[in-house]
């Protein structure tokens, strides 16, 4: 028998790297999916970091609804329209 897999998704705060919240899916199971439970922490003013797996237009625009700062990754190609270049 194997060792058991999961696929874990967090939201941490940066300086402290404090975990607030974590959900637990399966290890087939999309990051994407697993993480749309923790949108619950987004709210006014709350600026999120992610990584370009997470990127998601429809994500994009629920989380910006609720008054949330996006500052993420993504592929180049599917930038629509830059807004600011920062240095990496």
């Amino acid at each position: 028998m194997g060792y058991p897999m999961a696929r874990v998704a967090a939201v941490a705060e940066c300086s402290s790297h404090t975990v607030l919240d974590a959900v637990i899916g399966g290890w087939k199971d999309s990051e994407r999916i697993v993480s749309d439970e923790l949108d619950g922490h987004a709210g006014e003013g709350t600026l999120l970091l992610a990584d370009r797996g997470l990127w998601g237009l429809a994500r994009w625009h629920r989380l910006r609804d609720r008054g949330a700062h996006l500052l993420w990754r993504t592929e180049q190609r599917k930038a629509r329209r830059v807004q600011d270049v920062l240095a990496d």
